[in-house]
């Protein structure tokens, strides 16, 4: 995963590789897949408008939630 972090003070719209917009506040930050990481991306960063970081890969479980079936009570 990698963070993009807008530097500047106003909101900024970037498009991804899979052509969703990414949007950004000012001074804001959002986590978008390597794969994601497009070349406009990428010209902002050496701009100045926005910095990439390699975040640390997740060590945590990913929670599970219990299956509804489950927990319902038996009738009868």
């Amino acid at each position: 995963m990698t963070v993009v972090i807008n530097k500047l003070f106003q909101p900024l719209t970037y498009q991804t590789t899979s052509g969703a917009g990414l949007h950004l506040l000012p001074r804001g930050r959002v986590e978008v897949p390597e794969r994601e990481v497009s070349e406009e991306l990428r010209r902002a960063a050496q701009r100045g408008f926005v910095v990439l970081e390699a975040s640390a890969p997740s060590t945590e479980e990913p929670v599970s939630t219990p299956d509804t079936k489950a927990t319902r009570k038996k009738e009868g």
